[in-house]
């Protein structure tokens, strides 16, 4: 294992939930899922901890993780998703940063705790293939990560974004602008409320399961500070609020967090008109780009299109970075993968048997209107 280079430190667990969000705020690569409050409600208070990385006694880098551990034995796994975060606001980006803060986590985690490391960094960023190469140059090693995403490239202007949605969606955008809608940016108590109700009628509607994702998003966001919580915009129709969309308002990347549609939605348009709002928002904060959020043309044809639209003809459609594995307790690893195995197997078969009771209820539906 690297040591540490000349005047790098860290700190371990030594940091309260306020001043973890403040410190959010000074890296460009901040992100929801690295919020004390997303940890907290996602996997419980308990199963966090915190590194803290220093070069000088200034903060250069930070990370919060998920620790599973078995009780009475130097078996666990730490998880760290969407990190660690080390590009510094206003600053050039220092490799070193991230060489060190791997050093760090290794150390801590994998030599000290005897635990099994993971690190999903979810990366889009020009420099990959650096990126990897630290990685690596660390003793993480590497696999894919499976998840794919398209996201918008914000450094042109407003005019060439739009013209270069997709043929189909831009053509969508140009009714929807023509039907009255009203957009409500407010949100208050009642307006979360709404939103957690649109979101169960969609999948209700659409019969599909999410683990832990929009409803426990909304929750977070009531549980974060006011400078770290979603931009949350309902559209009004017909004197109804049939939709919501909610983003991120902070770092560098835009994400878009909930997504939902009432019942009444379809003949509003209304997700064009919300996500075109949101397009204009990043664009007009100075956002680099807008990851929007994974995409599988198997499983979820519809949002495959419907993303794609949006990222036009310049899309960028891509894995994420990888995912870095580091342990040196055997035990650790075999837990932890046998873990992520049962656990991607149940997701699978929950997915398969809501699959086959939509795709037969539709069929019941598209049967009965044909007798009709």
């Amino acid at each position: 294992m690297k040591q540490l280079d000349s005047g790098y430190t860290y700190q371990v667990d030594n940091v309260k939930k306020d001043a973890w969000h403040n410190l959010l705020l000074k890296f460009d690569d901040a992100t929801f899922y690295q919020t004390w409050s997303y940890g907290s409600i996602s996997w419980g208070e308990d199963n966090l901890s915190h590194l803290i990385l220093m070069k000088d006694e200034e903060i250069v880098s930070i990370a919060q993780l998920r620790i599973v551990k078995l009780p009475l034995f130097r078996i666990g796994f730490a998880y760290l998703p969407w990190g660690p975060i080390w590009r510094r606001k206003n600053e050039s980006v220092n490799y070193q940063h991230l060489s060190n803060m791997l050093r760090a986590l290794y150390k801590e985690y994998v030599i000290r705790r005897g635990y099994m490391l993971r690190l999903l960094p979810k990366q889009i960023h020009k420099d990959e293939e650096n990126i990897c190469e630290i990685y690596k140059n660390e003793n993480f090693s590497w696999s894919p990560d499976p998840m794919k995403t398209v996201y918008v490239d914000l450094t042109p202007s407003l005019e060439e974004i739009k013209k270069n949605l997709g043929s189909g969606w831009k053509k969508t955008l140009r009714r929807a602008m023509n039907i009255h809608l009203e957009l409500i940016e407010e949100g208050d108590a009642d307006l979360n409320g709404i939103a957690t109700k649109l979101i169960k009628e969609m999948k209700q509607r659409k019969g599909f399961v999410e683990f832990g994702s929009m409803d426990g998003n909304i929750s977070i966001h009531k549980d974060l500070p006011e400078s770290l919580k979603l931009k949350l915009v309902f559209c009004k129709f017909e004197n109804e609020i049939v939709a919501v969309l909610g983003w991120s308002r902070f770092g560098n990347i835009g994400l878009p967090l909930v997504s939902a549609t009432g019942d009444k939605a379809l003949k509003s348009l209304s997700p064009y008109r919300l996500y075109w709002k949101m397009i204009e928002y990043y664009k007009s904060h100075g956002f680099s780009k807008c990851d929007l959020g994974g995409i599988n043309k198997e499983k979820n044809p519809g949002g495959y299109y419907f993303k794609t639209g949006v990222a036009g003809e310049t899309r960028k459609e891509k894995n994420y970075i990888g995912q870095f594995d580091a342990c040196e307790n055997i035990l650790s690893s075999i837990c932890f993968k046998k873990g992520i195995s049962l656990r991607e197997n149940y997701r699978d078969l929950i997915f398969k048997i809501n699959y086959w009771f939509t795709k037969s209820r539709v069929d019941k539906e598209n049967d009965y209107s044909t007798r009709k």
